[in-house]
């Protein structure tokens, strides 16, 4: 038996969405996320519908990352609630649930939790720092991917990589 000693770090935020709930709520999907998050890519492995579904399987491997498997852990369609389960073995295990909620006609709040586990020393490294900071990296791209999805809601077309704020 080992004698690691996992951490735990939870972070959540909000962010306004220009577009109904029910706009939106369908955007939060692995596939759907190519229509409007420049440089997304992901394999999906299993999915009955195609799309975000309960028990949906894919894979990533973003710079910095490194290759995650992602489980679609809860989907409801109804109350615009899903949530995913991401492993990076050896590093990380991440929950991201996700809610929007209505606020208008035209308008709804995106609401996002992490609940981040660390699986090895690097990833406890990642939670002191995320707690050094009281999440700003979480944050900050939990913001990045709002300006991302308002740009597409209000254009119609993808925030690219070079307009992204630095």
């Amino acid at each position: 038996m080992t004698t690691f000693k996992a951490k735990r770090f939870t972070h959540s935020c909000s962010m306004p969405a220009a577009a109904a709930a029910d706009a939106v709520f369908p955007l939060l999907c692995p596939v759907r996320e190519y229509e409007w998050i420049d440089g997304w890519d992901c394999r999906l492995v299993y999915s009955r519908s195609g799309v975000a579904e309960e028990d949906a399987v894919f894979t990533t491997d973003m710079a910095g990352e490194g290759p995650t498997v992602w489980v679609t852990a809860h989907h409801d369609p109804k109350a615009r609630r899903v949530s995913y389960i991401r492993v990076t073995p050896e590093v990380k295990v991440l929950r991201m649930d996700l809610q929007v909620d209505e606020v208008s006609k035209e308008a709804s709040l995106w609401r996002i939790r992490y609940t981040l586990t660390a699986l090895g020393e690097k990833g406890n490294s990642l939670i002191d720092h995320l707690s050094e900071s009281q999440g700003g990296e979480l944050s900050a791209r939990a913001d990045l991917l709002g300006r991302m999805l308002n740009h597409f809601l209000t254009t119609g077309s993808m925030l690219k990589k070079e307009d992204w704020p630095r």
